[in-house]
């Protein structure tokens, strides 16, 4: 199975989120990252897709 690193605490996850903020490129987030950008970055968050490992 293939996981993928968190962006921000680089956790190995099997489950991501993608997302863009503050202007920087897209890039992946565990739930945990997710909800504290979601909540520091209100105006620039977008949410760009959950990445997953195929079972």
């Amino acid at each position: 199975m293939t996981t993928k690193k968190c962006y921000i605490c680089g956790d190995f996850e099997s489950k991501l989120f993608r997302c863009k903020f503050d202007s920087f490129e897209w890039v992946f987030l565990c739930q945990s990252c997710l909800s504290k950008v979601k909540k520091s970055h209100k105006e620039s968050y977008r949410y760009g897709g959950t990445w997953k490992i195929k079972k």
